[in-house]
């Protein structure tokens, strides 16, 4: 009777130790992807905050309608810098079966936030050329 029960203790300590480094391997790998995230999330909350600085250069000396629109640009960085923090504070809550899902959500919002961006760097510039004539 001893050896049954040594033995369905060892065979449940070795099913769990498959188990424990099934979820090991899996939570590395999801691990790495945080990592990844957090990096890419940084980098591009680094670019609002250059952004935002070289706004608030370009508005010293513009007029009242280039600062009223440098004004808005920089506020809607700050509150997409708001989103991106908060985003990657949330990465290692994300739980794993909504890992892919979140993962796809950020690479969006990084993408979007990069993208306007570009697009508002070159508004400004042209409202400056006008500005300047």
């Amino acid at each position: 009777m001893k050896h049954i029960k040594v033995l369905s203790i060892v065979s449940i300590l070795f099913v769990a130790g498959f188990v424990l480094a099934a979820c090991s391997e899996k939570d590395d790998r999801y691990q790495a992807e945080r990592s990844d995230l957090t990096l890419r999330l940084n980098e591009s909350i680094r670019k609002i905050d250059l952004k935002i600085s070289d706004l608030e250069r370009q508005r010293e000396g513009a007029s009242e309608s280039v600062q009223d629109m440098i004004d808005k640009n920089i506020e809607t960085l700050k509150e997409r810098k708001e989103n991106l923090e908060d985003r990657r504070d949330d990465i290692n809550n994300t739980l794993d079966d909504k890992w892919e899902a979140f993962k796809a959500d950020v690479n969006q919002s990084i993408d979007d936030t990069e993208n306007w961006l570009e697009n508002a760097k070159l508004d400004v510039q042209e409202e400056l050329n006008m500005d300047k004539k």
